[in-house]
């Protein structure tokens, strides 16, 4: 299978690169089902290979990156220093998105990378060893948002903010010790603070609707959560 997927992606090469690409990502996905880490690896390694000589759009980019990160995210064979390599290439070449708002999406969701759930377990199989690193979580979320801070259009950035939000109330739902009240509380004064700002400043509103709108159903989540020491409501003036 190997074969025929190189000799297709060698011959067509930008006509197919994509293609390539998804189909190394298949086999890796079926040889790591089977057992088969060093073939799994081998093949990852060529997706990626694919990806660094072929794959220059940069929407194409992104939706590489993601259908990479998502395959290894759902692997469970390989030991700990392969997945520990070929995940950080993941997130590194996410890191480097030309697109400001891809960038920062692909950089919070590769922090899922360092935080494995753990997979239904058939009656006698032994228990998964899962993957998890909340420190990598943590540098994951903080990295994605300077991104987003960094992104000209308010509306963007607000909305970009209120996903990585989404992320941090994911993972202190999941008791990630690394990601506390504090980051929680900070990143939703932040989001106040921006959306407050723009009425004050007088700009036209019309573009944040929708990222306030999702702010609201994320902050209505939190509350019914309950958690003692999160502050959902607007800072005091």
């Amino acid at each position: 299978m190997h074969q025929c997927v190189s000799n297709l992606y060698q011959r067509v090469n930008s006509g197919c690169a994509d293609l390539a690409l998804r189909l190394f990502v298949l086999c890796g996905q079926v040889a790591d089902e089977t057992g088969f880490e060093e073939v799994s690896y081998e093949f990852f390694a060529q997706a990626f290979t694919v990806y660094e000589d072929s794959i220059s759009d940069s929407r194409a980019q992104f939706q590489a990156v993601c259908i990479i990160s998502s395959a290894l995210h759902g692997s469970r064979n390989f030991g700990r220093e392969n997945y520990d390599t070929l995940i950080t290439k993941a997130a590194l070449h996410g890191s480097k998105l030309l697109k400001k708002p891809d960038q920062c999406r692909a950089v919070y969701l590769a922090s899922h990378l360092w935080w494995v759930v753990e997979s239904p377990q058939k009656e006698g199989d032994e228990p998964n060893i899962v993957y998890r690193d909340g420190k990598r979580v943590l540098e994951c979320l903080q990295r994605a948002l300077r991104v987003a801070d960094a992104c000209m259009d308010t509306a963007v950035s607000v909305e970009l903010f209120i996903e990585i939000l989404n992320r941090y109330v994911y993972y202190f739902d999941q008791q990630n010790e690394t990601v506390t009240t504090k980051y929680l509380n900070g990143l939703i004064e932040l989001i106040y603070s921006n959306l407050q700002s723009n009425q004050t400043e007088g700009a036209p509103s019309s573009g944040l609707e929708n990222p306030r709108r999702h702010f609201e159903r994320t902050l209505d989540y939190i509350k019914s959560r309950g958690w003692e020491g999160v502050v959902t409501g607007p800072p005091r003036q």
